[in-house]
This record gives C-alpha cells, sequence and structure tokens, in this order.
C-alpha cells in the first residue's frame, strides 16, 4: 500500500501502521503551508522519527495541477491580450 503526502487526508494517513493522528494532522499543514511535501521536509519536521518502514510506504510525488475549466482560460488569455 503506497499513499500520497500530497493528496491524502488525514483519516487516509492514519491508515498507515505508525501514522497516528498527531503526525498525519502535522503532514497535512505542511502541505498546507508550503505547497507539497518532500521526504527531506518531512524527515526533518518529525526530526528523523519516522522510520525507514513507514517512508517505504509514504508517496511523495507532487500533485497534478488541477485542470481549469475553459472559461477560466479564456479570462487569462483575455487578459494578456
Amino acid at each position: 500500500m503506497s499513499i500520497n503526502v500530497n493528496t491524502a487526508s488525514v483519516l487516509e494517513l492514519m491508515q498507515i501502521s505508525g501514522v497516528g493522528e498527531k503526525v498525519a494532522t502535522l503532514i497535512v499543514e505542511l502541505r498546507s503551508s508550503y505547497g507539497y511535501v518532500t521526504k527531506e521536509v518531512l524527515h526533518l519536521a518529525l526530526r528523523g522519527k519516522m522510520t525507514p518502514e513507514v517512508l517505504a510506504m509514504l508517496d511523495f510525488s507532487e500533485p497534478k495541477p488541477k485542470p481549469r475549466n475553459l472559461m477560466d482560460l479564456t479570462a487569462c488569455l483575455c487578459m494578456k491580450i
């Protein structure tokens, strides 16, 4: 099982053995503050307390940008003209 730290909710993160509510909440807060979480950022935030087994179950890939609708794209293009 691999859970993406950059898209998962607190409850989803808590499904991993070794990740409790406190750590899951910290991950979501880091993501809110910095946009996405890397393995290095998480390691520093937790002061190295996360085991290699838990880290192996986490996916640190960046979230894909949300697709914009055509109206947003049209508005952006019109503003540049």
